[in-house]
């Protein structure tokens, strides 16, 4: 449970960050945590 919360709260800032430089990747992104949810 708290490596999964870890992970989660990784890809949140990796997304905070992408969405930061660059809006048109961090859309693309968006699949990422429809991914990681199904882990």
């Amino acid at each position: 449970m708290l490596r999964k919360l870890a992970v989660t709260a990784g890809l949140v800032t990796i997304l905070g960050v992408a969405a930061y430089f660059a809006p048109q990747e961090a859309q693309a992104a968006g699949l990422l945590p429809a991914f990681f949810l199904t882990v």
